[in-house]
């Protein structure tokens, strides 16, 4: 392999597994928004349930919870797939600098393409630091409700 071409591969695996890190970081920001917004609303909707002596508002914000949920989850799912993929270019980076080489089956760029979310959403969901907070959330909510 010639001098110039294994450099450009380098140059290239290097920015691809800073593009990957910087949609993970973007994600990351996005996922404690979420949840930041989730918990804000809830706390904002519960004390005005509690003023107005309105059970339907925390059917509404069940409602809400369950939808910040949902996004938490896909964003989660997206942040997944540059997740696998840096962590493929860091390993065919690693084997360079151990070995001389990228393995035979690298490639690069192949940046996720986030299609057919759904279930990767779902099981993102349901990961226990995902849903734990969604959880309290929700059975509190309930709780009020029955009591209301």
């Amino acid at each position: 392999m010639e001098k110039g071409n294994e450099e450009e591969k380098i140059s290239i695996a290097k920015a691809e597994f800073e593009l990957c890190q910087r949609q993970m970081d973007k994600y990351d920001g996005s996922l404690d928004r979420v949840k930041s917004w989730a918990v804000t609303l809830w706390v904002a909707a519960m004390g005005w349930s509690f003023q107005t002596k309105n059970r339907e508002i925390v059917l509404l914000v069940l409602v809400a919870v369950v939808m910040f949920w949902i996004l938490d989850g896909l964003s989660k799912s997206f942040r997944q797939d540059y997740k696998a993929r840096r962590d493929a270019v860091a390993s065919a980076l690693r084997e360079y600098f151990n070995k001389g080489k990228f393995p035979e089956d690298f490639s690069s760029p192949v940046l996720p393409s986030h299609e057919n979310r759904l279930g990767e959403t779902l099981r993102s969901m349901f990961l226990f630091h995902t849903a734990f907070i969604y959880a309290i959330l929700i059975i509190v909510s309930l709780v009020v409700y029955g009591k209301m």
